[in-house]
């Protein structure tokens, strides 16, 4: 009696880790496997079904696919990049992906947990970056600070690098809370060197 292995048709995707956590910057690589278990080799149609402006790419081993070719009976490698907008809000999304041939198909249900993104924007009211001061003389800025990010953002710290014998200050100095898309003004007092002769200096908040 001879008996050899004819397979199935069935196939199978798979990953040890089917959820991850982080911030909407942030890119989620998943590692993944499918599995080939029918009786010839098959070209598999890789796609995902993501939230509109999510992006998300397939890669094996190092070059990214659209599709995968797997022999009968064998398991491919592969990676599975997951890239969500800056704004997303936070909660838990989950991502079907699918990987098809027009006899045979395998699942895989991924999921996304955002806590938020984190970003800070520091600029004027109407934009304008420069001011004149007389040497000697000190000037004061009104400055605007909002959390451009999707989380809460909390004990922001105002810092200064000026030229030498030049002060800034804040007011205030430190921010204990923001939420996301809330706005605090920031009044910048900037005392310039007494001896500073005519010309352009540069001060970083």
């Amino acid at each position: 009696v001879a008996v050899s292995q004819q397979g199935t048709y069935k196939s199978e995707l798979s990953t040890d880790q089917a959820n991850m956590e982080g911030a909407a910057n942030a890119t989620f690589t998943f590692s993944a496997k499918l599995r080939n278990s029918t009786a010839a080799s098959q070209v598999y149609a890789l796609r995902a079904m993501a939230p509109p402006g999510w992006e998300v790419s397939f890669k094996a081993p190092y070059k990214q696919v659209s599709s995968l070719s797997v022999e009968a009976n064998h398991t491919q490698q592969m990676t599975i990049s997951i890239n969500p907008p800056d704004e997303t809000e936070a909660g838990t999304y989950r991502i079907p992906v699918v990987a098809s041939t027009s006899s045979a198909s395998a699942n895989l249900m991924l999921e996304v947990h955002i806590t938020g993104s984190y970003a800070v924007e520091l600029t004027t009211a109407s934009g304008l970056l420069s001011t004149d001061i007389t040497a000697g003389d000190e000037k004061q800025m009104e400055f605007v600070l909002k959390n451009t990010g999707s989380a809460e953002l909390n004990n922001i710290t105002l810092r200064s690098a000026a030229p030498l014998n030049w002060t800034v200050s804040f007011n205030p100095e430190k921010i204990d809370k923001l939420e996301p898309g809330q706005t605090v003004q920031v009044v910048t007092s900037i005392k310039a060197d007494r001896n500073a002769i005519a010309g352009d200096y540069v001060t970083n908040l």
